[in-house]
Order: C-alpha cells, then sequence, then structure tokens
C-alpha cells in the first residue's frame, strides 16, 4: 500500500537516512546492530520503515495515541557570525531646497547708445483751428470749374479739398487677440477679427517642430539650471540638461575689502537693505472701499475710508443713476452720412445723420498757385517746382549726387573733398579750430570795483586799469529823478498821449446771448452759445449794446444771420447821443428771402460806415436786429456780431 507522509515524518526519515549514510562515511563501517549480515541489516532498515509508516498510519487515524509531542522549547541563540562585506552605495538623494539668493551686485557701467531707429509715419493731421476773419476779395478768376482728382473729395460749399477715405486708408489703431487675424479693416482704422485656423508655422533658431509641437532645441539654447553646488565648490560645467558639475573652490582673493554705499546696511560681514533709505516692498492691500493712507517702513499699510465723491454732470452731459453719458441735445454725434456729388449736406440731425441738397454754386472758379497743376479740373502737385519726399539714403562713403521730381535719388562715392580754412579759422591736420588771432573768445574775466577793463586778450581774460574819471557828474534830463548816484524814471512825467506809427486793427464780437428783446419776449440762444431769436411771433427787434474805445474807428460790420423764414432781418449799428430820442444808423446788414434751412449761417457786410469815429463823452452804441414777422423758431435767428475798428493812440 502506499501511504502520503506527512512533512515532518518525511523530514524524519531524511534525517535517519543521512544519520546512518555519515555513519559509514566517517567511522568507516555500517552501524552496528545485531548482526552484521548485511541482508539483515538491510531486513531490520525495511522492518524500521514499515513500523514507522505505521506509527504514522495510527497516528492520522487516531489509533493506540501513537502521535508524536509537541516541540520543545527554542534553545538558546548561537555565537554571531563574522560580519559580511560592505553593500553597495545607495542611490543619490534628492536635491536640497535652494539657499537664499545672495545681494544684488552693484550696477554695471550704461552701455553706448545704440544708433538711432528710422524716422516713425508721420502722425495724424491735428485739429483744424479757428476761423479767422474774412480776408479781402480777390480779384474774379476764369471761369471754369474744378473737381477733385484721385484721392481727393471737394466740400463745393466751403471750396474746401480733403483727403477721400473711400481711397486712402486711416491708421489702424486697433488689434486682434491671440488666436485671431484681422478680417476686415474700416475707414476709422478699427478692424473685425475671425479665428486664425489654418496658419502654418516652422520652426526657427533654436525652435525645434516635432509634428504639431514645438518645443526649445536644447542643443542651440541652455535648459534652465536647476542644480546647485554645495558650500565650498563652485559650478564648473552647466550641462545641457540643466545639471551641474562641481568642483572645490580655490579662490585667492581673500583680502578685497567691501563697504556700503546708499540704502545698504554693512553689518560685520553681512550687507542688508537699509529700510531708513529704501521703502521695502508693499505687501498689503486695502479692502473694497478704502484706499491707502500711509506705507509703513515694512510695506504693510493703514487703510481709510473712501469719501463719499459726488459728481455731477456739467453741460453736454447727462447723469443717470452713477453713469455719466453725453447729452445729445448738446453734443453733436459723429457724422457718418454723406452726399452724392453735385449736392451738399443741408443738416446734420441729432443722430449724425444729414439731409442733402442740390449744389447751386456751379460757376465757383479755381485757378492753379505756385506748387500746382491743373489738368482739366484736377489739381495736383507740381513736381518740377516742389520736391517729392526724399524717401532713401546713400550708403556709407557715398554722397547724394541728384535728386528726382520723384524723391528718387542717385549716389555717387565720395571722391575725398578738401577743404580750406577761411578767415577766422585754422586747419590743423584733419582738425579745423577758430582763430584767436582773428576772432575774439568769450571774455570771460571781470575786473574788481574802482577798475575798468583795458584790455581784452585773445583767450577771453582782460587787463584792469584804476577808473581815473572819478569827478564827472551827471545830472536827471525830463522825465527821470537822480537820488544820490541812481537813476529812476520820474513818476511825475505826463503826456498827453502816445500814438503808433500806423493804425492797428481790433475786433469786437457780440454773442447772441448778449441780445435781448425791444418788447420783453423772451429771446432763446439755444444753450446759450447757438443762435438767438424771440420767442414771440410777429414784429420785434433784438438790441445789444456795443462798447468800443474812445476814438476807434469803425471800418466794417459784419452780421451773421439764418433765413430760412418769408420774412427777412435788417440789422443796424447805431449811435445816439444820450439826450435825444432817436439814434442815427451807422451801417446795415440785411437778408433777402430764403437764404437756407436753420442750420445755415451766413455774413452779411457793411463797410460803408457813417459816423465811423466812436465818441462815447457824446454817444452811445448798440447793435438792432428787426422784422416786421419773426417766426418765432430757429427759421430766422442771429449766430453773432463783428465790428472790425482801428485805433492810432494808445489808451
Amino acid at each position: 500500500m502506499s501511504v502520503n507522509l506527512p512533512s515532518f515524518v518525511r523530514n524524519l526519515t531524511s534525517l535517519f537516512i543521512q544519520i546512518t549514510l555519515m555513519s559509514m562515511l566517517i567511522i568507516g563501517s555500517y552501524p552496528v546492530y545485531a548482526d552484521h549480515d548485511v541482508n539483515h541489516i538491510v531486513q531490520n532498515l525495511r522492518g524500521g520503515l514499515g513500523s514507522l509508516e505505521q506509527r504514522v498510519w495510527d497516528c492520522e487515524n487516531g489509533i493506540n495515541g501513537a502521535c508524536p509531542g509537541t516541540a520543545g522549547m527554542q534553545g538558546p541563540a548561537g555565537a554571531d557570525g563574522v560580519d559580511g562585506l560592505p553593500g553597495a552605495d545607495g542611490l543619490p538623494g534628492a536635491d536640497g531646497a535652494d539657499g537664499l539668493p545672495g545681494v544684488d551686485g552693484t550696477n554695471g557701467l550704461p552701455g553706448a547708445d545704440g544708433t538711432d531707429g528710422a524716422t516713425g509715419p508721420e502722425g495724424p493731421q491735428g485739429p483744424i483751428g479757428l476761423t479767422g476773419p474774412d480776408g479781402e476779395d480777390g480779384a474774379n478768376g476764369l471761369d471754369a470749374n474744378y473737381s477733385a482728382g484721385f484721392g481727393l473729395d471737394l466740400d463745393t460749399f466751403t471750396n474746401t479739398f480733403s483727403v477721400d477715405q473711400a481711397e486712402f486708408q486711416r491708421r489702424i489703431s486697433a488689434a486682434c487677440p491671440p488666436g485671431y487675424t484681422i478680417r476686415e479693416i474700416h475707414e476709422d482704422g478699427l478692424v473685425d477679427c475671425m479665428p486664425d485656423s489654418d496658419t502654418k508655422y516652422t520652426s526657427g533658431l533654436g525652435i525645434q517642430l516635432l509634428g504639431n509641437e514645438f518645443q526649445a532645441d536644447t542643443g542651440f539654447l541652455q535648459r534652465r539650471v536647476s542644480s546647485i553646488c554645495p558650500i565650498g565648490q563652485s559650478i564648473r560645467v552647466i550641462n545641457s540638461d540643466g545639471t551641474v558639475s562641481c568642483e572645490v573652490d580655490t579662490d585667492t582673493d581673500t583680502d578685497t575689502k567691501y563697504t556700503n554705499g546708499a540704502g545698504i546696511n554693512l553689518s560685520g560681514t553681512s550687507f542688508s537693505a537699509d529700510t531708513g533709505y529704501l521703502q521695502r516692498r508693499v505687501a498689503s492691500l486695502c479692502p473694497a472701499g478704502s484706499s491707502i493712507r500711509r506705507i509703513h517702513i515694512d510695506g504693510s499699510v493703514d487703510c481709510t475710508l473712501d469719501e463719499n465723491t459726488q459728481y455731477l454732470a456739467g453741460q453736454g452731459l447727462d447723469l443717470v443713476g452713477n453713469t455719466l453719458h453725453v447729452d445729445e441735445i448738446v453734443v453733436q454725434n459723429r457724422v457718418e452720412g454723406s452726399c452724392p456729388p453735385g449736392q451738399s449736406i443741408r443738416q446734420i440731425d441729432l443722430e449724425g445723420g444729414v439731409l442733402c441738397e442740390e449744389d447751386t454754386d456751379t460757376n465757383t472758379t479755381y485757378t492753379a498757385g505756385l506748387g500746382i497743376n491743373l489738368i482739366g479740373n484736377a489739381l495736383s502737385a507740381d513736381t518740377a517746382y516742389l520736391q517729392r519726399r526724399i524717401s532713401a539714403g546713400c550708403p556709407a562713403d557715398n554722397a547724394i549726387k541728384s535728386i528726382g521730381p520723384s524723391g528718387i535719388i542717385v549716389c555717387e562715392a565720395d571722391d575725398d573733398t578738401t577743404y580750406t580754412p577761411g578767415a577766422g579759422m585754422k586747419l590743423s591736420g584733419n582738425s579745423f579750430s577758430t582763430d584767436t588771432a582773428y576772432m575774439q573768445r568769450r571774455v570771460s574775466s571781470s575786473c574788481p570795483n574802482g577798475q575798468s577793463i583795458r584790455v581784452i586778450n585773445n583767450n577771453g581774460t582782460v587787463i584792469c586799469e584804476v577808473d581815473s574819471d572819478t569827478d564827472t557828474t551827471y545830472g536827471a534830463g525830463s522825465g527821470l529823478s537822480l537820488s544820490g548816484t541812481i537813476f529812476s524814471v520820474d513818476p511825475a512825467l505826463t503826456v498827453d498821449s502816445v500814438s503808433y506809427t500806423s493804425a492797428r486793427t481790433h475786433y469786437y464780437s457780440i454773442p447772441p446771448s448778449e441780445f435781448v428783446s425791444a418788447k420783453g419776449n423772451p429771446v432763446s440762444t439755444s444753450f446759450g452759445w447757438g443762435f438767438a431769436y424771440p420767442t414771440g411771433s410777429g414784429f420785434d427787434a433784438m438790441v445789444a449794446g456795443v462798447h468800443l474805445p474812445d476814438n476807434a474807428v469803425v471800418i466794417k460790420f459784419t452780421v451773421y444771420l439764418s433765413d430760412n423764414a418769408v420774412a427777412d432781418i435788417t440789422a443796424n449799428l447805431k449811435r445816439r447821443t444820450y439826450t435825444a430820442s432817436a439814434s442815427q444808423n451807422m451801417a446795415a446788414a440785411s437778408t433777402s428771402g430764403v437764404t437756407g434751412d436753420d442750420k445755415e449761417v451766413n455774413a452779411y457786410t457793411d463797410t460803408s460806415i457813417s459816423n465811423s469815429t466812436i465818441s462815447n463823452s457824446t454817444h452811445n452804441y448798440s447793435v438792432r436786429v428787426f422784422s416786421s414777422n419773426w417766426p418765432g423758431d430757429a427759421s430766422l435767428a442771429v449766430d453773432g456780431v463783428l465790428i472790425e475798428y482801428q485805433i492810432s493812440e494808445a489808451e
């Protein structure tokens, strides 16, 4: 029969056989048994094994209590064995934290100035200045019509040429964010953007492109240095991956002395910032509704509550809640519309739209002045008279030989031009200087009190001498006074008048807000700056005082009027004696028929002035604007008065 022995039985059997074999090897003979017959010994062994198997069977089946006993107590530990060989070095530990940064070194000397950059583009045109007074009428020109050539617009109402923004682009003043490109550029320089979906890129110097990914080329660029050397060592090599190789410091400089400058403290061998001189970085902030009141040396702050500042909307602004915006009733929106050729703007509404009308001026003629060409109806620059802008230069050791009408230059090599010194100049080698034997250097010396200059030397120094004139006496003439040795203007000096060598022209203006109604009707002045008209309809006159200097001579009377009504306006410059009830007309200007809409202003002038010399001692002066049928609205209105006068003597 076959029996599966437990592990401890198998181990015991193996041990028994090993002991037997060892005994044979050591003693040199078989174990001593009851007899020395080999067959008998084998038979006995077989019997012993069979008995052992029987005991194992009995133990496993609980027969006759034939199980071995429990393990005994562990014996004492044996003596320590000899030390083993040392193990291999472990892997290096992780890098320690970076040390504190060292103190900044002193600034190096400034580098040399770079070369001047190229001239930038011309800036935008500045705002148009105020309109000056009307000039004298010019002679009648030839009967011809003009039109705007390429890139120009012509305002036939004011005879003004301007740039055609449909042909020329205003300077671009906007940009697109990353990932977007410009899709459209508007006339005002703003742009429309769109996503950039198919832009192709290539790698340049120091950049690698792998598939769709750019990365730094460490064969060209140095990776960030991420390692440090221990104390007493310095970096010898920086590898391309940012690691370093260190070496022991061999610094032989042991006696260099350092001192602390402004803003630096030196305590022993330690430099630190002087917070009594420098401000520490401000690391604090104030909560919403507060502002910084004080910053301390350590960078902390003291806060204070914000005052509840109140704002008001002035002229041209509206305040709605906490928001200020432009008052479109007072401020004109940007004009967005335009008129086709042959028409001009008659009205601009509050939203910036325009109302056009057919041009009535069809016979204004223009002539080409100096530097201007007239070809057909188009004006252009005369490049035979004017030089186009020169946009190029010559290389080194070359000079400009000629400049063409189009601005293109022709260069030629410098032919080593020689120079000679003229009067007052000296030439030494290649250096010109002033000849002080011919020209006087700046006088840099002076003489003490009681002496005067006798000689001025070539180098600007002086030779002095004692004053010999010590008894000359002076007297004060007319208009002067003498006190001791000091002359001054006599305050008692009087003159009858101070006359100019030629009469001087001056201007006196009357704004619409100065006018009042002779009948006592309210006068609308369009917020004080536009135009004036009586709000009542029918017969009325508006009057404003005139205050000119005595003896002034009036030479021109101009009134600015808007007339889009059936009735007409007559404006008079008047004078009246202080005791008379009637007044006299000095000048007059009036409208006749409809001259334009209520936004069109025309000037009406009279230069035939009666009693033109002002005498404030005998007369007072005023402007009277009269209509027999005021409509009571802006279709018939006064936009201002301008009086031109001359004076021949100072007041």
